[in-house]
């Protein structure tokens, strides 16, 4: 077994370029592809423990785990094989860098970044617990930041070296009672070294929200027992105390996601990462990349959250959350009665217009006079003040009699009105 050396070539298409980092259970290399005209990663297992038969099953499962989850948001796998009696791995090369150097820079982030990283791990844990894979080792270290540019942010989970299949293919070569992951983030149940279930992967999601809002871990110890005595027997810290700019009902999100009982948490990663942005205050997004292929997130092949009380097996209270804040149907009804208010208003405005242009005739009789006289007194005032026109012959060859009559109208102020500007009838 020869040690892996720059132009080492792995396969026909896949030749090594340098060694990227390295250690004592292996090391990682970039690498050229010839096929896809391509830079890729490839990772070895060292020779000091490719000897033993429980890690090289480890190295398979992390290939074979992280191919069958089959997300966006989870590292591709390219190819898994043995080379010169080495086992590899190829998979594809990320840009980017890795939460842990994040946090390094700043150690506590803005709950925007936080939530968004959060919901993209629901969606890389919620395609993985559908296909039966539990990751049981999320840390920052596993969490990849990729850059695609324009300031987004994009996830992809690393590491399925320690995964567990629950149905299939049984991938799972770990020895009964032994603790597999990262102690700080390890769930009381795989503390314990017991059985797991997709659960202990949203208790570990809970701690590392808790950690990046607030900067401090929330359970410490030197070992194992001390952790697992913190644990269980410590009250859970709550975050607003260390932050007070965090909203309380995210004490409440945390306390629910690291229940002790199994049956208190959030029962899908869904509902865990929905709940977050609630209790953040801030705006669902779990369907903002377009290029996520999950259905229920997107919308693909589903009409309603892969959540919603129709589905069984998920829980109800995220696709809840969705809709109980939703105002529409209210606004709706508010829209139509205005407009059926102002329609009124118009018809009522233009039977009343429409009955005071005609109420006054343009030329009145002396026996319809009357009438209108009793019902509009501001209209019949002028009327009376002004004689009618001539209607006989009689009247009009008397004109020196009508002046004097007309000329004490005039006088008089009920006039005005009629013709302020002069006498229009001339």
């Amino acid at each position: 077994m020869n040690q892996p050396t720059p132009g080492m070539q792995v396969t026909p298409s896949v030749r090594l370029v340098r060694c990227m980092s390295g250690g004592a259970m292996g090391s990682v290399w970039l690498a050229e592809h010839a096929g896809l005209e391509t830079q890729v990663i490839v990772k070895f297992i060292a020779q000091e423990v490719a000897s033993s038969p429980e890690i090289v099953q480890r190295f398979a499962r992390e290939a074979a785990a992280a191919s069958r989850v089959k997300s966006p948001h989870v590292v591709q796998m390219l190819d898994h094989g043995v080379t010169d009696g080495q086992p590899y791995i190829i998979m594809e090369l990320l840009e980017g860098r890795d939460l842990q150097q994040r946090i390094r820079e700043q150690r506590r982030l803005p709950p925007a970044e936080v939530a968004t990283i959060v919901g993209q791990l629901c969606k890389a844990l919620a395609r993985a617990h559908e296909r039966g894979v539990l990751h049981r080792d999320i840390k920052p270290s596993n969490i990849f930041l990729c850059d695609v540019g324009g300031n987004e942010i994009f996830v992809k989970l690393l590491d399925f070296g320690v995964a567990k299949t629950l149905n299939g293919p049984d991938l799972d070569t770990t020895k009964a009672g032994a603790i597999l992951g990262t102690p700080f983030f390890m769930s009381p149940e795989q503390l314990a070294a017991g059985d797991v279930d997709h659960r202990s992967d949203l208790w570990a999601l809970g701690v590392l929200s808790f950690m990046l809002l607030t900067g401090k871990r929330p359970f410490r110890g030197d070992s194992i027992s001390t952790l697992t005595l913190a644990v269980h027997v410590t009250d859970h810290p709550v975050p607003s105390a260390l932050v007070p700019s965090l909203p309380p009902a995210f004490d409440d999100w945390f306390k629910k996601a690291c229940a002790l009982d199994r049956e208190k948490r959030f029962q899908s990663a869904r509902e865990l990462g929905e709940a977050l942005h609630v209790a953040l205050g801030l705006p669902l997004a779990m369907n903002v990349n377009a290029t996520d292929s999950y259905p229920a997130l997107t919308g693909v092949g589903s009409s309603a959250p892969s959540d919603a009380p129709s589905v069984p097996g998920l829980g109800s209270s995220a696709y809840n959350y969705a809709t109980a804040a939703e105002p529409r149907p209210r606004s709706r009804r508010r829209a139509a009665l205005m407009i059926s208010a102002a329609l009124l208003a118009v018809v009522l405005g233009f039977v009343v217009i429409r009955t005071r242009t005609t109420a006054p005739p343009p030329v009145a009789s002396a026996a319809a006079a009357p009438p209108p006289k009793v019902e509009e007194p501001k209209v019949d005032k002028p009327t009376e003040a002004v004689p009618p026109p001539a209607t006989s012959a009689s009247e009009a060859a008397k004109p020196a009699v009508a002046k004097p009559t007309k000329a004490k109208p005039k006088a008089t102020p009920a006039a005005k009105p009629d013709d302020p500007f002069g006498d229009s009838r001339h």
